[in-house]
């Protein structure tokens, strides 16, 4: 089975359960790397290792240990892991934008505070009860 065909055939007859197999590691993978990156939380990071041994073990437990089915199996953990980083490099980059986009607002709104201020002929720095300063 399977020999003597061309690599377009192969290719032909294995894409669509490849796609299958794929898309709940994709989703599963994506999910969990963008969510430990974006959280910037120890607790989301350490749940990758067991998560990633979770699929492996969900895998073979789908698939059996035949010889055949190895290749899914390897293919799914594989996948599971490639998604699963880019998952971490999207989560790290909309932090850091989150970051500098929240950094931005406020700064912003600290000029906005300060013409207001010049405005209405009041002082330049805030008061200390609107700072939490009192003593």
């Amino acid at each position: 089975m399977g020999y003597g065909l061309t690599y377009q055939q192969k290719l032909r007859a294995n894409i669509l359960p490849a796609v299958g197999y794929s898309l709940p590691v994709v989703a599963l993978g994506y999910t969990i790397g963008y969510l430990a990156s974006s959280a910037r939380s120890g607790d989301l990071s350490s749940l990758i290792p067991p998560v990633m041994t979770l699929v492996g073990g969900v895998s073979i437990y789908a698939f059996g240990l035949d010889m055949r089915n190895k290749v899914i199996v390897g293919y799914c953990v594989f996948v599971f892991s490639l998604v699963m980083l880019y998952g971490v490099y999207v989560g790290t980059a909309a932090r850091e934008v989150g970051q500098i986009n929240r950094l931005i607002s406020l700064s912003e709104a600290e000029k906005q505070i300060r013409i207001y201020r010049e405005n209405r002929d009041l002082p330049a720095d805030f008061p200390a009860w609107m700072l939490g300063d009192v003593k």
